[in-house]
């Protein structure tokens, strides 16, 4: 007889956990004194271990190209948004390493034949200027055991240095005038466009969140010009704060809302107000203020340090102060009534020897109310020069200049003359220039 003996095979398995650094983020720049920027994402996979894999620390490798090694702090891992490393965990950086150790508050369970995602964030000191990097030494193994076995789990993969993070200096905000708009006369209850301030970024996304303003020549207007004493600040057709001029000259903004200015670009934030009323009680009781209100670049101590014009980095969280001074508008000038002036074009533009020869023809048009004229100023030039004399300023109610102003009609303002008598001037130090009263 004989006897067979068959044996059995057996598969032995093991727990085994792959570690590599992924290729995000990408490298880039980042701004000095952000807060828990990501520098690195590891990748670590249990899809061949035979158990799940309970991982405690892992041994991290550190570069610094230049820069220090201590420009990074309050070194965290994250597993999604959970931290997994807090408290005496922290790591803080002091020089480079191979093998820089994260010990984890507890274990991390990896399920077999899955893997997970852990990010690593730092941050930036605000003096920092280099560029840094953090991956994963293949040949240290990291601190990872069978969940169910103990056994120790080996760690595989390629490693790999992790992508460079250059930091750059904080951002910067700068202020000025957008445009400065033509000389314009503005009435009471109209809204006005008194100011357009661009502002500029660099670095970084830079959020406005409060600015100072200022009535400039305030010699020639008050905070009564405006309705409630109070402009208001928009992005385009989109409000975005007020100012009250409520104690004088300076007014501080409300907080300013979704005035986001782009790094290597500029936003223009538009000042308006509505126009006071005038009468014989008030709040304005005379036409003629020149309203201008402007950017306050140098205001006091106080305000600069309490509560200044000031922007957020986008990035690096951090208060940016922005340069520029004090700009000046045009301002506008307000009139309860006012002239406006156009030339009418004359029908004959020869020159020759005539009495009452018609040298320029214009209509004066009385907007918002009856308006008193007491001077007329003209600029003369001729070439060749040419001796003009007796000159008169008449007075015509329709468009041909056929009908005298009644109200010039008598003996000594005949035609609608109205520079009767001695009422025509000239400067001594202007021969180009008359003056009619």
């Amino acid at each position: 007889n004989s006897i067979v003996i068959i044996a059995s095979t057996t598969t032995t398995t093991a727990p085994i956990l792959k570690i590599s650094v992924s290729t995000e983020p990408s490298a880039q720049t980042i701004i000095a004194g952000s807060n828990q920027v990501e520098f690195t994402r590891y990748i670590l996979d249990a899809a061949n271990s035979s158990e799940d894999i309970a991982l405690t620390g892992l041994p991290l490798v550190y570069s610094v190209n230049s820069g220090n090694a201590t420009d990074l702090t309050n070194c965290k891992l994250y597993d999604g948004s959970t931290v997994l490393t807090t408290g005496i965990n922290i790591v803080n950086p002091t020089a480079v390493g191979q093998a820089l150790p994260f010990n984890l508050d507890s274990r991390l369970i990896i399920s077999k034949g899955l893997s997970k995602q852990l990010f690593l964030k730092c941050d930036v000191r605000s003096t920092a200027t280099g560029s840094y990097q953090w991956g994963y030494n293949p040949i240290v193994d990291a601190w990872a055991t069978g969940l169910i076995s103990g056994q120790k789990a080996p760690t595989t993969g390629n490693g790999g240095s992790g992508n460079s993070m250059t930091v750059a200096g904080l951002g910067a905000l700068s202020v000025s005038l957008d445009t400065l708009s033509a000389y314009k006369i503005v009435s009471p209850g109209e809204t006005a466009e008194l100011a357009r301030l661009r502002f500029s970024a660099s670095g970084e996304n830079v959020a406005l969140k409060q600015v100072v303003l200022q009535l400039s020549s305030p010699e020639l207007n008050t905070p009564n010009d405006l309705v409630d004493q109070k402009v208001t600040l928009w992005d385009g057709a989109v409000k975005v704060g007020e100012a009250v001029f409520a104690n004088g000259d300076n007014a501080i903004s409300s907080a300013i809302a979704n005035f986001i200015v782009p790094a290597g670009g500029a936003k223009v934030l538009t000042v308006k107000g509505v126009i006071s009323g005038i009468s014989y009680a008030g709040p304005l009781t005379k036409s003629g203020d020149l309203l201008k209100v402007d950017y306050d670049g140098d205001n006091p101590a106080y305000y600069k340090a309490i509560t200044g014009t000031y922007g957020v980095g986008a990035t690096s969280g951090q208060t940016i102060d922005p340069v520029g001074g004090d700009t000046n508008s045009t301002g506008v000038r307000i009139m309860k009534a006012y002239p406006s002036v156009a030339e009418i074009a004359l029908l004959n533009h020869t020159l020759r020897a005539q009495d009452n020869l018609p040298l320029y023809r214009f209509r004066v048009t009385a907007n918002n109310g009856d308006i008193s004229l007491a001077k007329f100023t003209f600029k003369l030039s001729s070439n060749p020069k040419v001796d003009i004399s007796k000159f008169g300023l008449y007075a015509f109610t329709d468009s041909g200049y056929s009908f005298p102003d009644a109200d010039f009609s008598g003996s000594n303002n005949p035609g609608g003359l109205l520079s009767s008598g001695n009422k025509v001037y000239s400067i001594p130090e202007r021969s180009d220039v008359i003056v009619i009263y």
